[in-house]
């Protein structure tokens, strides 16, 4: 699955695919899908169990391959650049790995009204993912229509994803 992710990957940048393309394409993003099954199969028998110490270190380490991979990549430019393809990607993929493991068997306290909200949250995930994009959509329609002198801080990423939500 990596092979054909890289290699999907690789023609898109030489056909110079639109980044969109790239981003929606399933076959260039196998390498995340494979990195599921790489960790689901490898907890099936034994969860490993961590120490804090490493925990934070995967956990620092994902959100840093983030913060990386957002400074100096954008997968929605057209074409993507060799270092997007290559190096973002995969680089998001083992971050977002490496945060999954640093959470694996953490005890959480059901009492707390912030784990309450992160289960309910968990358990609508899917839907938020499926529905996300429409309700942007929709609230930047709304918004601009409903509060037109309000200029282009209604169109923020932030802004939008808050009332969007």
């Amino acid at each position: 699955m990596v092979a054909v992710s890289v290699a999907a990957r690789a023609i898109c940048w030489m056909v110079s695919a639109p980044g969109a393309f790239v981003w929606t394409n399933t076959l260039t993003r196998l390498d995340p899908i494979a990195a599921g099954v790489v960790l689901g199969v490898s907890a099936m028998n034994k969860t490993p169990k961590l120490g804090l110490p490493t925990r934070a270190v995967l956990m620092g380490s994902g959100i840093l391959a983030m913060f990386v991979v957002s400074t100096f990549c954008n997968p929605y430019a057209s074409p993507n650049t060799a270092v997007t393809l290559f190096f973002g990607y995969p680089a998001i993929t083992l971050g977002c790995s490496a945060i999954l493991v640093s959470v694996l068997r953490v005890k959480l306290r059901e009492d707390l009204l912030i784990t309450r909200v992160g289960i309910y949250l968990g358990q609508i995930s899917y839907g938020l993912y499926v529905w996300h994009f429409l309700a942007l959509l929709l609230t930047l329609k709304v918004l601009v229509q409903a509060i037109p002198f309000a200029g282009n801080w209604i169109a923020s990423g932030v802004f939008a994803a808050v009332c969007a939500f």
